[in-house]
């Protein structure tokens, strides 16, 4: 466990010193039928990990390799539910990310780890530090990439990086586990209840 205060070498790093940043694809601006591409939305980060049930959209042919995903890129959301990221992993490169996410992709791996990143950004000290100054008490629902770009992160060596990035997925799995074997529990409980009742379930 972290029981003891970090200390940093350096003051915060600001996002876009770690991180180059782009906007998802505008799907409307290339809606067409020469092309299908797997599309990420807001509602595919339900977890540190992008869920792989993609939708199917079908676009024009052009080149749109700058909004494209790769392995380790992460995706946030800055519109609507703001502030939630997720790893792209290997089953989701070569998706498409849409408007209402900012895609990071780390410039330099032996700084800043993506799953440290990803840790970070779901964390209630960044939504606290850095969000919230941005939202304050008004009903914003987006934020643009040149306030992301001047968020900050704290960057501390990489061993405590990993160790950081370790416990938060390890807490995160355990959440997900836990939320599993109560679905569970739901459907078996709603099934007694309709045995009992003599119905088919």
């Amino acid at each position: 466990m972290l029981n003891q205060k970090i200390q940093f070498d350096d003051e915060p790093s600001k996002l876009e010193k770690l991180v180059s940043i782009t906007q998802g694809i505008q799907v409307v601006r290339y809606q067409g039928n020469d092309m299908n591409y797997r599309l990420v939305s807001p509602r595919h980060l339900d977890g540190f990990y992008l869920k792989a049930d993609l939708d199917a959209v079908a676009l024009s042919k052009v080149d749109l390799k700058k909004y494209q995903l790769h392995t380790n890129d992460i995706v946030m959301t800055i519109k609507y539910k703001i502030g939630k990221a997720s790893l792209v992993t290997e089953d989701i490169e070569g998706s498409l990310a849409d408007q209402n996410l900012a895609i990071l992709h780390c410039i330099d791996t032996s700084k800043v780890l993506p799953r440290y990143l990803v840790a970070i950004i779901n964390s209630e000290w960044f939504f606290q530090y850095q969000l919230s100054p941005i939202m304050g008490l008004s009903t914003v629902t987006s934020i643009s990439l040149s306030q992301l770009r001047n968020l900050k992160v704290p960057v501390p060596d990489q061993h405590t990086q990993k160790k950081i990035a370790d416990l938060f997925f390890t807490l995160e799995e355990i959440k997900t586990s836990s939320l599993k074997a109560l679905e569970i529990r739901q459907k078996l409980a709603e099934s007694s209840l309709f045995e009992l009742f003599g119905e088919n379930v």
